[in-house]
């Protein structure tokens, strides 16, 4: 029986024994990582965002939206003001460029015209007959003279050459009498071509002509009509040149004034674009109305794009065409000495002061401090 009993045991043992030793090493294992601390993380180098000092324009520019148009421009009195003498074109009829399209009343001219020629003829023929006797007196002078000589030449008399010399001086104020008179009428014929020839420059300022070929779009006035200085009289729509019209509500003229470049793309066509300021009479027109002139391009160069396209407006201020830059966050305003960039020196950022110009919407132009190709520092 107890033989039995020990056996039991020696059998229970040799199960229990290889247990107790597992549970004794795991346990073992569990306190060593616990009083070996956590495992150490490598750390992560700094990440900077850095960019190259560039070369290139620099401004902001604003995108818009305009329409071509027929440029449709007044011809007017430029000179002088008057009543409309004649219209020698009418709505719808093809011009070209220094035609003659109306002329103020002339009426007035043409009479003083008349006047002063006739003035001028009868002058001339005044002067003939003046002459033939200014000559008559010349030549009567040098006969007497040459007579008083012959006689004080054959009788020796001190009287007789004293009315020689007499003689003499008769030719003299003869000949000076025809020369004052030849000079007073070359100054009185002078005189009247002066007033014609003023006369004439008065009918050509009469004169209104067509500054470019096109299209007379309407008429503005009648013959008989009284037209001031300046004032339209006839409209012409320009067919080799065309304008863009902006027609959004944001861009003033004001404002389109201060646009230092303006282009305008249609397709792949890209061209300059010039501000047209508006005349007094439009502005006038829009005033009395309280409304904002339009703001108008005229397209630059041998571009005709087609009217009524629609145009893409990018106007730039501040804007410059060729000059050193970086991106506009690279720049730190307020540093002790002024603007300052970080610039990447054997892979180090290193402070250096510059003389930035006005900051735009992407770029800052660079006056001085850094080189084309440096590299700088740039905020996230």
């Amino acid at each position: 029986m107890i033989r039995s009993t020990k056996s039991m045991i020696y059998y229970v043992l040799a199960i229990l024994l290889p247990l107790i030793l597992l549970t004794s090493c795991a346990t073992s294992a569990r306190v060593t990582d616990a009083t070996a601390g956590p495992a150490l993380i490598e750390p992560e180098a700094t990440r900077i965002d850095t960019a190259r000092v560039t070369r290139g324009p620099v401004g902001n520019v604003e995108i818009l939206v305009g329409v071509t148009r027929y440029n449709t421009v007044a011809v007017r009195a430029e000179i002088t003001s008057g009543r409309i003498g004649s219209i020698y074109v009418f709505p719808g009829e093809a011009v070209t460029e220094g035609q003659l399209v109306a002329r103020l009343d002339i009426t007035h001219i043409e009479t003083q015209i008349e006047r002063y020629e006739e003035n001028l003829s009868r002058a001339r023929q005044m002067h003939s007959f003046e002459n033939r006797g200014l000559a008559l007196d010349v030549e009567g002078s040098i006969l007497a003279y040459m007579d008083a000589l012959r006689r004080a030449a054959q009788i020796p008399d001190p009287a007789l050459a004293a009315e020689a010399d007499r003689q003499r001086s008769n030719i003299d104020m003869a000949e000076l009498a025809q020369a004052q008179a030849l000079d007073r009428q070359a100054r009185e014929i002078s005189a009247i071509n002066t007033r014609l020839r003023e006369l004439s420059d008065e009918l050509t300022d009469m004169e209104i002509r067509a500054h470019r070929s096109g299209v007379v779009t309407y008429l503005m006035v009648s013959p008989g009509a009284w037209v001031s200085l300046r004032d339209p009289i006839i409209y012409i729509t320009y067919n080799d040149a065309v304008f863009v019209e902006y027609v959004g509500q944001t861009l003033t003229l004001q404002e389109a004034r201060l646009r230092t470049r303006v282009l305008g793309n249609i397709g792949d066509d890209v061209f300059y674009l010039e501000l047209v300021e508006p005349s007094l009479e439009e502005q006038m027109y829009y005033n009395r109305r309280n409304l904002a002139p339009p703001v108008r391009f005229e397209v630059i160069g041998n571009v005709m794009p087609d009217v009524g396209a629609n145009v893409s407006i990018y106007a730039s201020t501040q804007w410059i065409e060729d000059t050193l830059r970086i991106p506009r966050n690279a720049l730190n305003l307020r540093g002790p000495y002024g603007s300052y960039v970080y610039r990447i020196e054997n892979g180090i950022p290193v402070h250096v002061v510059v003389d930035a110009g006005i900051p735009t919407d992407t770029y800052v132009a660079i006056i001085d401090g850094l080189e084309e190709g440096d590299e700088v520092v740039v905020r996230p």
